[in-house]
C-alpha cells in the first residue's frame, strides 16, 4: 500500500462531512465543486470555487489578489446557495485555503 501526498489551494468553504454521492446528486450551481482532502482518513468536506492541486515536491504560481470584491462577492453567494442545496451550514467563513492531502 503507497500513500499519495497532495496540497490543494482553493476558494471555498468547509462543511460538515457529507456523502460524496449525495453531493454529486445536488446540483450545486455553476462554478461551484468540492474537494475531499485532509489526514488520511480523516478527509474533511469543502464547497469550492476555485481549486489547485499542488503534488509533493511541486509548486505553483496562484495569484489570489486578481480576484476582485465583486469577483469574491459572487462566489461567496454561489458557495451559500450551494450549501442550502446541500442542507448544511458552512462551516468556515469563504476564503483562500491550503488543504494538505494524505491518502
Amino acid at each position: 500500500m503507497g500513500m499519495y501526498h497532495s496540497t490543494y489551494f482553493a476558494y471555498g468553504v468547509r462543511i460538515p462531512d457529507t456523502d460524496p454521492e449525495h453531493i454529486e446528486e445536488t446540483e450545486l450551481g455553476e462554478g461551484v465543486g468540492y474537494l475531499l482532502a485532509g489526514d488520511y482518513d480523516r478527509d474533511m468536506t469543502f464547497l469550492t470555487t476555485q481549486c489547485k492541486e499542488v503534488d509533493l515536491g511541486e509548486f505553483q504560481h496562484v495569484t489570489p489578489q486578481t480576484a476582485d470584491d465583486e469577483q469574491r462577492a459572487a462566489w461567496d453567494q454561489a458557495l451559500r446557495t450551494a450549501a442550502a442545496r446541500l442542507g448544511v451550514e458552512p462551516q468556515s467563513e469563504p476564503g483562500w485555503f491550503v488543504v494538505p492531502d494524505l491518502s
